[in-house]
């Protein structure tokens, strides 16, 4: 199965000009999610690929910031690179990777160190609260330490948590 999860603008060369194609992207192998709980349950869930597809659509270039990404769980990490790649041609200039438990930081910091354009964020979200080892907060604030530009997310604000 194929399904659009993401839309982008692709920068690429339309007939001699340096015009945009709108593109989706499309992953094999990923349920249709609307509703968090049934995120929860589907967190074992593989991407097995993804491509690039043409959409059609107007000549537009934008600059873009995916603000809220997790290309570090164990779902899309293998992919990640792939959709990366994907996204920068495509327009995608900053993606915010959110870690949300100890059991990922270390991920999320491998991210921003091989791609320029991951800004770190890491936390800890309320439903892994319970999974926190006792030295949780200093081995957070050593992350912080050694990235002084990354960001606190994925803390559980939203009325999901």
């Amino acid at each position: 199965m194929h399904l659009t999860v993401a839309d982008g603008w692709h920068r690429g060369n339309n007939g001699g000009d340096d015009c945009g194609c709108f593109i989706g992207v499309k992953v094999s192998n990923v349920p249709l999610v609307l509703d968090s709980e049934v995120c929860a349950k589907q967190r074992n869930e593989t991407i097995e690929s993804v491509e690039a597809v043409d959409m059609g659509g107007p000549c537009i270039h934008f600059q873009l910031f995916d603000s809220h990404c997790h290309l570090q769980g164990p779902r899309i990490f293998k992919v990640a690179p792939i959709l990366i790649g994907n996204s920068l041609d495509t327009g995608v200039i900053h993606f915010a990777i959110n870690g949300d438990s100890e059991k990922d930081w270390h991920l999320v910091k491998e991210m921003s160190d091989t791609y320029p354009s991951v800004v770190p964020n890491f936390g800890l979200h309320p439903w892994y609260v319970s999974d926190r080892t006792d030295n949780w907060l200093n081995t957070l604030k050593k992350f912080f330490e050694v990235i002084p530009s990354a960001a606190i997310g994925e803390i559980g604000l939203d009325k999901g948590s």
